[in-house]
């Protein structure tokens, strides 16, 4: 879905896709001494977070939208 339209998608399919956001991705996970491991780790926690900024964004818009209508 997030590689999809978001705009296409219904009110509730965004919440489903915000509750899936839980915490940071692969929390609790490292790998001493390996600098490599922790600069992929830190862009994709950066990704997953922006994903999941842009979902409620658009959520948001949407919910807004719908109470004033």
């Amino acid at each position: 879905a997030i590689q999809g339209n978001l705009r296409d998608l219904p009110v509730e399919e965004l919440y489903r896709l915000h509750q899936r956001f839980r915490g940071e991705f692969a929390e609790g996970l490292e790998i001493d001494r390996n600098p490599e491991f922790a600069v992929w780790l830190g862009a994709q926690r950066r990704c997953y977070r922006d994903m999941h900024i842009a979902v409620l964004k658009l959520l948001v818009s949407r919910v807004d939208s719908q109470t004033s209508e």
